[in-house]
């Protein structure tokens, strides 16, 4: 990263083998559909050959490609946007996975993942398995290799939300943080907020599909359908070099493999419990 003092903006050259991880394909494909999770929007360069993108609610350009060549200006989030344009090349030069924003845990050697959109619970369910002794494999990406039908650990620093957490998490918050009850999202490497083992790739065994809250958590078993297929919450960076048959034939093959539930979360100890019971019935 080339970042000068005084400047409105800085550089950022990415070099790698694969020449896939240059491509902007997935974020041209999520601008495009216009996903209320996507930040960004394409927007007209200032300069010919560029590729630009704004802050969806911003009309001047926050920071543009050309090549391996990205150029952003020091505006606000410009650390964010620049963390989540170096993730997205992770995900690409990973041509044998698929992405979620999807929460992974392993639950006695079988392995789960939480599905829903932003805000329903996804990192609060987790993290409650988490503090009961299982591994989490991630709270908010989770990865899949078709190849093995394994999930594999994809961990970031964890965020924990306000609101109601495991009693577990609130014990564990209390250790690191001086503020009983945070007012925003923080966000702490995982490994300092539990003492747990590493992650090691599992078997995924059951999809979660999360439900509107309830006062008591309810699990409900499901069927592969077309509507669980559009509910996966799959990254777009996923097999984007590759064509939408082979992606969609992937999908189904892992609904295919899996139990497949929808939970209603309720209290976060409780809800944790239930999981436990469910997975742990599974075939290992």
């Amino acid at each position: 990263m080339s970042l000068e003092p005084g400047a409105s903006h800085g550089t950022v050259t990415i070099e790698c083998a694969d020449p896939i991880a240059y491509t902007v394909d997935d974020l041209l494909l999520s601008a495009s559909a216009g996903s209320p999770e996507f930040p960004f929007r394409l927007i007209e360069p200032e300069s010919t050959g560029w590729t630009a993108f704004a802050w969806r609610a911003d009309s001047s350009a926050l920071f543009e490609f050309r090549d391996n060549i990205c150029r952003f200006w020091l505006r606000d989030g410009w650390r964010s946007a620049i963390a989540l344009l170096l993730l997205h090349c992770v995900y690409r030069v990973r041509r044998d996975a698929l992405f979620f924003h999807a929460a992974t845990v392993n639950v006695g050697g079988r392995g789960a993942m939480i599905i829903g959109p932003k805000g329903a619970g996804k990192s609060t369910t987790s993290l409650s398995l988490a503090v009961r002794g299982h591994a989490l494999l991630g709270d908010e990406t989770g990865a899949y290799v078709p190849a093995t039908g394994l999930i594999e650990p994809f961990l970031r620093p964890v965020g924990i939300k306000p609101g109601p957490r495991a009693r577990g998490v609130d014990e564990a918050l209390l250790r690191i943080s001086a503020s009983e009850e945070p007012a925003r999202i923080i966000r702490v490497p995982f490994d300092s907020l539990i003492d747990a083992p590493a992650p090691e790739p599992v078997p995924l065994r059951a999809i979660f599909f999360l439900r509107p809250f309830e006062e008591r958590p309810r699990i409900t078993e499901t069927a592969a359908s077309i509507t669980a297929l559009s509910e996966l919450q799959t990254v777009s960076s996923c097999f984007v070099n590759a064509p939408r048959t082979q992606r969609v034939f992937e999908l189904g093959r892992m609904l295919g493999r899996c139990r497949l539930y929808h939970l209603a979360p309720g209290n976060p100890d409780e809800t944790a419990e239930c999981l436990e019971q469910r997975i742990g019935a599974l075939a290992s």
